[in-house]
């Protein structure tokens, strides 16, 4: 679900902070989220998608849903190699200062992105809400046992 809102947040913030640039997202799988970035930025506009996987890391099932997504805007790359090995090819493409500028001058720039960062952002919200309800709670309580002494 995280990665059907991510696509149209990222470009809403992207206009409103007036960013010119084609976001080009890249990411690395092992299977599992690779067909949900996909299909979420998917003929998304001012987006493309490069989803790079183990080709012999993945499932048949997962390889297909990957290779087979609809968007003209979509890209899936198969490395020879484990996942680490693409989440460090990725890595290095984010940390490319020159093709960074290459990217810019074309009118791209890189972005990211990846359900587990969403779910855990949503984590560590509920986490902190959850501990502003206790320490409120806690609070109230002390004025509370203050009141009645």
């Amino acid at each position: 679900m995280a990665l059907s809102i991510l696509p149209y947040l990222m470009t809403t913030a992207a206009k409103k902070n007036h960013v010119k640039n084609e976001i080009v997202i890249l990411t690395a799988t092992s299977g599992d989220t690779g067909k949900a970035a996909l299909a979420g930025f998917a003929d998304v506009p001012g987006t493309k998608i490069i989803v790079f996987y183990p080709k012999n890391g993945v499932s048949p099932i997962q390889e297909k849903q990957m290779v087979t997504q609809k968007g003209a805007n979509t890209h899936v790359v198969g490395i020879h190699g484990n996942f680490d090995q693409a989440q460090t090819g990725v890595k290095k493409m984010f940390s490319d200062k020159e093709l960074a500028e290459l990217m810019d001058k074309a009118g791209y720039q890189f972005s990211s992105a990846n359900s587990i960062n969403i779910a855990v952002l949503f984590l560590r919200l509920s986490i902190m809400y959850m501990h502003m309800q206790n320490y409120m709670q806690m609070v109230l309580l002390e004025k509370m046992r203050e009141s009645m002494s």
